[in-house]
C-alpha cells in the first residue's frame, strides 16, 4: 500500500478533452495525476488571482475539462 493518500474530489470533471500538443508531450500517467490533482482543487503553482478564479469556476458549468499545456492558451 502506498503512503501517498488520494485526495478527495471537489467536483466532477465532465467530458475530458485534450489539445494535440498535450497528448504529444505528456504521458498517460502525467495526465491522470494532473487530473486527480485538479479535481482535488490543487491548482499548482499559480498566483492568487488564478487560484481565486479556479475556485469561482467550481460554481460554473462543469460539463468538460480540457487538458492543455501553458503554450496552448
Amino acid at each position: 500500500m502506498s503512503d501517498r493518500s488520494i485526495p478527495l474530489a471537489k467536483f466532477r470533471l465532465g467530458r475530458i478533452v485534450s489539445t494535440p500538443s498535450a497528448l504529444n508531450h505528456l504521458t498517460q500517467e502525467d495526465i491522470l495525476l494532473a487530473l486527480q490533482r485538479h479535481q482535488a482543487g490543487d491548482w499548482g503553482d499559480v498566483d492568487e488571482h488564478y487560484s481565486r478564479e479556479n475556485e469561482l469556476s467550481l460554481k460554473a458549468d462543469r460539463s468538460a475539462t480540457t487538458v492543455l499545456l501553458p503554450e496552448d492558451c
